[in-house]
Parts: structure tokens; sequence; C-alpha cells
């Protein structure tokens, strides 16, 4: 059971649910198009708009780079009934956030109403998940195949149970490779769970003990989950059973060798704590439901616990001062710890034994959703803040996870009262979420995706292709794209004929138009021919922590100025002279 709360919602209850669910939704589809691709995005929908074109010699080919099926296999389905656009290309992944909108009231038997409000308005009108709501990316799919799994879970009939799991893993593993991650912190939460129970005095029903009960009963239902999820996925793989070697790829020979050496090379860098740094500046509202967390968990807890969790500051502390100039001298911090900054200690041992102690509390106090939230909250945290690849989409995940434990415990200990603190907090996240998704669109300082391509850079793309569509077919305008200006440029000119990019002749001279970066600008001959001018291709920002002061956060934290400077590259249009 997920609470004793079974009273119903009033009238004026359900009224508020309803407007914060339109609202969350509205706020997703509002003006879609208007940020220009980045260059991911670029990548989803090219590829997608090619099996769209021609699904028989483009049908997507397992790539880990790229991540599963999916995505790829939905885009060209909307492409179909709505044409394609750039609002058509983020429709699916806004229609999923706003049914994750939705999903929590099926719980509303179960929940009562004050967990109910703070999760769906958390979910509505989050800063990061808003503009994650509206960037054609796979993790949306992902949160809706783990939303399936979980309500396969509490669904009562025993029959739907096992296929409405193995449907939503399904959709899972045919999305993204972290499919692993979470399945190993499923493992990593039924050993903990089992190992408590064995040293305890004690008898608890675990969750293995009820999953083996479940299959021993309902062996029918968890044989169809297991169909269920074996012919997606393969069917997904394969494109329809006909390319074999995209489900062997998805389990194992790609996708793991890959995703394991990116952990290694750590291609997309950075320190332990960049996560939850990203988290803190989108959604700070976090930091202080997380302070009213640590106050009210460790107030109840007898003096141990209170002792442990001071110790990890202690030795964080130390760690801090002993290695903040020569930290880099030990291989073991950096190289298997992952701890790469000295702000990393500060968050390093706390959340390991902050994650132990909240998922071994509400165990053995018997209650299980306050148990699986909070180990599934810490826990991803710290699983995407140690994996090698730092991005910042990463952090939907212990987001989400975090919405739901903090709104189950906040509203558990604080009662009604709780809402008089989160009024404010509601108002601060829909106008944080404005101006990052809507009045400052495109301002480099909102480059929550670390980058993003310029409005002037695809306006100019787009007066381009304008000027092709009125040229006559025996004039038409040659365009070139060189180097990075391949995405989003492949994307935009993707039904253009004369339009080329990477050719390897280098025959410059025939195009009308060259998007080059500075490095080979050395490789056309005659420059003479061309009119230059330098275009801004892409922001970017990442919080740097080699530059960081309290001030300098805190001034991010409040008024979204960036303590170290945004940047900018640059690329190099070419126009053909005409005499």
């Amino acid at each position: 059971m997920i609470s004793d709360h079974h009273k119903k919602y009033s009238v004026l209850q359900w009224l508020a649910l309803f407007f914060l669910i339109v609202a969350g939704i509205f706020f997703r589809f509002y003006h879609l198009d208007v940020r220009a691709f980045h260059h991911d995005e670029s990548l989803h929908g090219y590829y997608s708009y090619l099996f769209f074109k021609d699904s028989a010699s483009h049908f997507y080919k397992y790539n880990p780079l790229l991540h599963g099926p999916l995505l790829y296999n939905t885009l060209p389905f909307f492409y179909w009934i709505f044409g394609i656009t750039k609002f058509v290309s983020r429709m699916p992944v806004a229609l999923i956030s706003s049914l994750l909108l939705i999903i929590p009231l099926y719980f509303k038997d179960k929940i009562k109403y004050s967990t109910m409000f703070l999760i769906i308005s958390l979910l509505a009108f989050s800063p990061s998940l808003l503009y994650w709501s509206r960037f054609i990316r796979h993790d949306f799919f992902v949160l809706l195949g783990l939303s399936i799994i979980l309500v396969g879970y509490f669904i009562q009939p025993p029959f739907w149970k096992a296929p409405l799991i193995g449907l939503g893993a399904a959709i899972h593993f045919c999305t993204k490779e972290n499919f692993f991650v979470h399945l190993a912190l499923l493992i990593g939460f039924v050993i903990f769970e089992s190992l408590l129970n064995y040293f305890s005095t004690d008898y608890r029903e675990t969750l293995i003990h009820k999953t083996l009960s479940y299959i021993k009963h309902n062996f029918l239902p968890f044989l169809i989950g297991v169909v269920l999820f074996s012919l997606i996925s393969t069917y997904f793989y394969t494109f329809g059973f006909q390319y074999w070697d995209g489900i062997i790829d998805g389990l194992y020979r790609k996708s793991l060798t890959y995703w394991f050496h990116q952990h290694q090379v750590e291609r997309i860098s950075g320190p332990f704590s960049y996560l939850s740094i990203i988290l803190s500046l989108y959604d700070p509202w976090i930091i202080f439901f997380l302070s009213i967390h640590l106050i009210l968990f460790y107030r109840s807890m007898e003096w141990l616990p209170r002792l442990g969790f001071f110790l990890t500051f202690l030795l964080s502390f130390l760690f801090y001062f002993m290695f903040e100039k020569q930290m880099f001298l030990f291989p073991f911090f950096k190289d298997i710890l992952k701890i790469k900054t000295p702000i990393d200690f500060w968050l390093y041992f706390p959340l390991i034994y902050h994650a132990i102690t909240v998922t071994a509390h509400y165990l053995r106090s018997q209650q299980k959703t306050l148990a699986i939230s909070g180990y599934l909250f810490f826990s991803s945290l710290f699983t995407y803040s140690y994996l090698g690849e730092k991005v910042p989409w990463l952090a939907v995940y212990p987001l989400i996870a975090g919405i739901v434990f903090l709104s189950f415990h906040l509203s558990k200990e604080l009662s009604f009262h709780w809402s008089i603190f989160f009024v404010p907090i509601l108002f601060l996240n829909i106008h944080r979420s404005y101006i990052i998704n809507f009045q400052d669109v495109n301002e480099k300082r909102h480059a929550i995706s670390q980058v993003q391509t310029t409005k002037d850079y695809e306006t100019k793309a787009l007066s381009i292709i304008k000027e092709i569509e009125n040229s006559p077919e025996e004039a038409l305008p040659r365009v070139l794209a060189y180097g990075t200006n391949v995405w989003p440029l492949a994307y935009y000119f993707r039904d253009n004929i004369t339009f080329d990019y990477n050719q390897s002749e280098k025959n410059f001279e025939r195009y009308d138009y060259i998007f080059l970066d500075h490095r080979h600008l050395k490789l056309v001959k005659d420059m003479n021919l061309f009119d230059m001018k330098v275009l801004p291709m892409r922001h970017w920002w990442t919080p740097d922590q080699r530059s960081i002061t309290w001030s300098g956060y805190f001034n991010t934290l409040v008024f979204l100025k960036p303590w170290s400077n945004p940047g900018v590259k640059n690329s190099y249009l070419l126009k053909k002279k005409t005499y």
C-alpha cells in the first residue's frame, strides 16, 4: 500500500489538480518550436526522417551513441500524421510528459491529497522537467516505461501485473541503455532488503518473496509478461524480425561494451557533484525541501544515526582540506571514486551514508513507499553522479524520484502546515520555468542543455532554404555544411537536393553557400570568390567548478547569472559573390 489515506478528494481539490495538469500541459506545448534545434535533436529528427522517407533501406540499425530504436520508430508515425516540422518532432516527448502528469491520479485512493498536490505541481512546473519535456530526447520514453511498471506493480487484478510490467520494461529497454543501470539499482534494493530481513529478528515479506509468490500462483500472466517483453524488444531491435544482429547488439555486443568504455574515457567529463549543481541551479526548491527532510529525519532518529551522519561530514571536511591542492596526485580518488574536485567530498560520503540509513530505517518501520522512493532518489543521484558521462538530461531521473520521495516524506511529517511555505515555492517554480523556457528562450546564460544552437544560426539557415524554394529549378543555390555545421543543418536542409555535407573532394567553388568551422577556412583555395560572415552557431555554458565561489553560485542560483562567462562557438558562412 502506498498510504492509509483513502478519503475522497473534494470538488475543489479536484479542480485544483485539474488546473495544475492543464497548466502543465499548456506549458509543454506553448511555442514548442520557438527554440532552435539542439545538435542531438537534429540527429534524432534526421534519422527518424530517413526512416520515414524510406523505411526499407533506412530503417534504424542500433547504434549505442544514438540509443535504442523506439524513438526513431515513433517520430515517423507523427511525421506521417502531422507533417515534418520542429513542433511535430518535439510533440511525442511533450505528449509523454503530459501523460506523466496524469498517471499519479491512478493512485488517488492510496495517496492523501497533500501528497498528490505536491507531486503533480512539482512535475508540472519543474523548470528542468519542463525544459526536457520540450526537447527531443529518449528520457521521457524511459520515464513512461518506468511509470507503466509502477502501475503494473500496484494494479489489483493479478493477471494484469506481469503483462504491464513486461510492457513497461520493453519500452524502457527499447529506448535507452540505462535499462541496465536501473536493473542494477533494482537488484541492489532486493539484495539490501533481503540482507536486512535475514539479520532481523522479525520476519518481513520482501520484494523477492512477493515476486516469487506471484510467479508461483500466477504463472500464466508471468509468462505473458515475459513473452510480451521479448516480442516487443526483438521486434524493434530487429526491425520487424529482419535484422537479427540488432537484438544481440542491444543486449550486450554494442550496448554494454560501448557504454562501459564511455564510462572509462568520460567523453563528456565532469565532477561527481555535477548533477547536484545542475539540479540546485535549475530546480532550487529541491535544496529547501531536502534540507527540511534532513532536519525532520534525523530529529526523529536516535543519537547513533545522527552521529554517523555528522561523522560523514567530518570525513568530508578532513579530505576537503587535506587534498584541496594535491588531490589529483591520488589516482584512487579520481579514477576509482570519481572524486575530481574538493567540493565532491561534501556530497560523496554523506550521500552514501544517508541512502543506506533512509532505506534501512523505512524498511524496518514497514514504510515501503518511503523506503523504495528514498532508495531510488539517493541511489540514482549517486549512480548518475558516479557514471562517467556528465550530461544534464540525466538529472531528470533523480529529480523525478526526489519529487516522489520528498512529497511523501514532507506531507507525512508536516501535515497541513507544509502548504504555508510551499505556495511561494510553487509560484517561484512557475516564474523560473517561464523565464528559462519562454522569456529568455535564446539567452546563452540559460543553456541548461550546456550547448544550444543560436537563433541567428537557425534564422540564416531558414532564409537560405526560403531562397532555394523561390529559385527556378535550373538555378537552385547549392549549400555545403562542413565539420560541426552538419548538425543541425542536416535536419533543416533535409528535403533540399542541393545540400551536401563533408564533401571529401573539397570542391568548394561550386557552392553558393558554405558553412565552415574556423579550422576549415584554409581548405578554401580562392577566398576571393566569397563574401564571409561570422555567424554565432552555438551558445554554451557549463558550471565550471574551478572558478566557483559562494557569491558566484548564489548569484547564479537567484538571478540566473552564471559565475563564469558563457561561451560562443562561431561558424563562418561563405556566400559566393555575384558579378
